[in-house]
């Protein structure tokens, strides 16, 4: 028996870089988040983008969030969620706190009726003039409800993240 290496093979695109003679790469976009992933990174940028020189505690930021991002009702219930225990150094310096949120790696879940979730990884550092302060990482988890045509959150879960976060 012979095997005919390649005799099926397409032909390779030249892939050299004719400006510097290196070889390219092609990097694929990263794939955008859903709406409801952009709404709820959009809620927990909000939520926990505190600033203690104007903020009289952590739950300020979540109204403020839930008020534009949320459904009706949900700024009453995070109103008592003004727990956070950055806030005493956060006040300290009176910083505000730098969020960057990034999708988690897990499948959402499927949209049911006007419902889904969405999950982001959360990077926070608190800033004061030259002063800067990593704080630890979160996940949070977004419950979304659909209003008209866009999503809005109704529940969210904050949980520690692993050292290089949910899903990665």
């Amino acid at each position: 028996m012979t095997v005919v290496s390649g005799a099926c093979a397409r032909p390779q695109p030249d892939r050299t870089d004719p400006a510097s003679g290196a070889e390219a790469t092609t990097i694929a976009p990263a794939p955008a988040p859903s709406a409801a992933g952009q709404a709820c990174a959009q809620f927990v940028t909000a939520a926990l983008s505190v600033d203690a020189g104007a903020d009289s505690g952590p739950g300020d930021a979540r109204v403020r969030a839930a008020n534009q991002f949320g459904v009706t009702g949900l700024a009453e219930q995070l109103g008592g969620e003004g727990r956070d225990n950055t806030w005493n150094l956060l006040a300290t310096h009176r910083a505000h706190v730098q969020v960057t949120t990034e999708p988690v790696g897990d499948d959402p879940p499927p949209v049911r009726d006007d419902q889904t979730g969405a999950g982001v990884k959360i990077t926070r550092v608190a800033i004061a003039g030259e002063w800067r302060q990593e704080l630890d990482p979160l996940v949070a988890y977004c419950s979304l409800r659909r209003t008209g045509s866009e999503w809005k959150v109704s529940g969210l879960t904050l949980s520690d993240a692993a050292e290089h976060g949910a899903g990665g």
